[in-house]
């Protein structure tokens, strides 16, 4: 099953190549993404792509690390695009996925824009504890961030908690001006600029990580892939 997946990935790379030719670039392109990346940069991306080669067909999958990885090994997805985790040096994917850093990524913690500690003028984590909060799903290299957060800070992780990578879905749950939320400052933005959430002010920088785009090393991307890589940088 392997080996049959690796074969259609070099098959589809090779129509790209075809296609580039003939009549121009063409193609499909498979990416593979993260909520850090899903809500700014691959729009941004996708744009660009669209200008330059409208007839290349761009397929997005969202999930986990521990499924996209393997799924660009095999041929699945041509890339995704991602926070690089911590200890990607000594992970077994390391000898078979090459990562090409993009940006630094910062954390913010957010709320709908008219909750009552946006006008606070002595803002701490402390203060933000006790409110209902939406925080990632406990297997997601986002949740770990938290739970580390709320312990350098001395705290427990809140005991009122929903937990999702919906972005839609957290959207909606801080629309009642109580509930708090932890996200990746480039997926919060949008939603900042359109009034429907505002980021509190700590005083501090969160660091979340490196965003990354990763590719099999083995393997060659088809034009059409290549050409997403260079607009991903661009973005």
């Amino acid at each position: 099953m392997k080996r049959a997946k690796l074969l259609m990935a070099e098959l589809r790379s090779l129509t790209d190549e075809v296609n580039a030719f003939q009549e121009g670039t063409s193609g499909h392109v498979v990416v593979g993404t993260l909520i850090s990346a899903s809500v700014s940069l691959l729009p941004k991306a996708i744009r660009l792509l669209k200008q330059r080669a409208p007839s290349v067909m761009v397929s997005l999958r969202v999930g986990q690390m521990d499924q996209l990885f393997p799924a660009v090994e095999v041929g699945d997805v041509d890339l995704v695009v991602g926070r690089v985790p911590d200890d990607w040096r000594w992970r077994d994917e390391a000898n078979s996925l090459t990562v090409e850093t993009l940006y630094s990524e910062e954390l913010c913690i957010v709320a709908g824009a008219k909750h009552p500690l946006h006008e606070s003028q002595s803002l701490t984590l402390e203060k933000l504890h006790p409110f209902p909060w939406v925080l990632p799903t406990r297997e997601s290299l986002l949740r770990r961030t938290a739970d580390k957060l709320f312990a350098e800070e001395g705290l427990t992780v809140p005991s009122n908690v929903v937990e999702s990578l919906s972005i839609l879905t957290n959207l909606t749950l801080m629309q009642d001006q109580e509930t708090v939320a932890l996200m990746p400052y480039e997926a919060a933005s949008p939603f900042a600029e359109a009034g429907l959430l505002k980021v509190f002010k700590l005083g501090k920088s969160l660091a979340f990580g490196d965003i990354g785009c990763f590719s099999a090393s083995g393997r060659e991307l088809g034009p059409a892939a290549k050409l997403f890589r260079e607009c991903l940088k661009e973005a």
